[in-house]
């Protein structure tokens, strides 16, 4: 059947709308945004440049309480689909860049190990491990927004990414063995990728009064394989290996690295809790012998209804690119 030109016409809008309301493009090479993502449920892969090849950084929830954190991060070939089985990895991500709490509620206490002052949250559940045991947290309303449109599916292009979410956490005295227990706070997730960082913005709103003993805000895991060595903003001329700590309160940025890879990770120092006002000590910032933190809250009391916030974020680079606390050196 031969259609008229009208009608033809018509049919091309008809089939560009559809494309287009279920998330799909001409194939990648055809367009000239750089950045690449498919949604899969609750599940993002965003793959952008990097070097010859792009990165490929995988976000969903995962880990002992099932949480939205980063997953994966992998190299992939620029006209490819966001695929995992098409990559090379870098780094797996089986534990939280999203901090847990050490936190107890000030009333109310019927938790079934009130004594035992555990994280809960991020990736650690009732036994303060990853698995094993019952959740302390949970995940809800996880959204993508793709240059302010929401979308559920698909594979396209993208100047902006945002991601939403919010978590519900338990308090240590207030969890149960059954999974249970009281949930104390929530965490408003806001993550912008724009192109070669995560931007995170995380609002905290006490459900009760609560006090917290630790809260690190983000974080990154690899520091005992492909991030072994770490620079602190404050000390910029000194290269630290294994455990470290910045020596000070008020350290806002560092660099992890190893040969060929590094990551750059910031708290903004000018917004809400990252100016480090609810913490007394000497280690703003600091590693163990397999992560890299920042230390945000140190033992204070919030009252329901309180609103802490704070914005960080992340850059994996090539490790011969140099930031800016290194230039400081030079």
């Amino acid at each position: 059947m031969v259609f008229p030109s009208s009608s033809l016409i018509a049919l091309l809008i008809f089939v560009s709308d559809l494309l287009v309301s279920s998330c799909r493009v001409l194939p990648f090479e055809k367009n000239s945004s750089v950045t690449k993502y498919c949604i899969n449920g609750n599940a993002i892969s965003i793959s952008y440049p990097f070097e010859k090849q792009n990165i490929l950084a995988v976000l969903k929830p995962h880990g002992g309480n099932g949480l939205f954190d980063f997953s994966y991060f992998g190299l992939i070939e620029e006209n490819q689909y966001p695929d995992i089985k098409k990559t090379t990895p870098i780094l797996s991500v089986s534990t939280d860049w999203h901090a847990p709490f050490i936190v107890s509620a000030t009333e109310g206490i019927d938790g079934d190990d009130v004594s035992n002052h555990s994280f809960t949250g991020g990736n650690h559940q009732y036994n303060n491990r990853s698995s094993g045991s019952t959740a302390t947290a949970r995940c809800s309303n996880i959204r993508f927004f793709i240059d302010g449109v929401q979308r559920k599916a698909g594979c396209s292009f993208a100047n902006s990414i945002e991601i939403r979410w919010t978590n519900y956490v338990q308090a240590y005295n207030t969890r149960k063995t059954d999974g249970s227990g009281r949930e104390v706070l929530k965490e408003d997730h806001r993550l912008v990728f724009n192109g070669s960082s995560f931007l995170e913005e995380c609002i905290i709103i006490p459900l009760e009064n609560i006090y917290v003993e630790k809260y690190y805000g983000i974080q990154v895991s690899g520091h005992s394989t492909i991030f072994p060595r770490i620079i602190y903003k404050n000390t910029p001329n000194i290269i630290n290996t294994g455990e470290s700590f910045s020596g000070d309160n008020h350290t806002s940025a560092f660099v992890a690295y190893g040969d060929r890879y590094k990551i750059l990770c910031e708290i903004d120092d000018t917004y809400g809790i990252g100016d480090f006002g609810y913490y007394d000590g000497n280690r703003s910032a600091f590693s163990t012998s397999s992560k890299c933190y920042f230390y945000l809250i140190k033992n204070h009391l919030f009252n329901y209804g309180d609103t802490l916030a704070f914005k960080g974020s992340w850059e994996l680079m090539p490790s011969s690119r140099n930031t800016y606390i290194e230039e400081i050196v030079e």
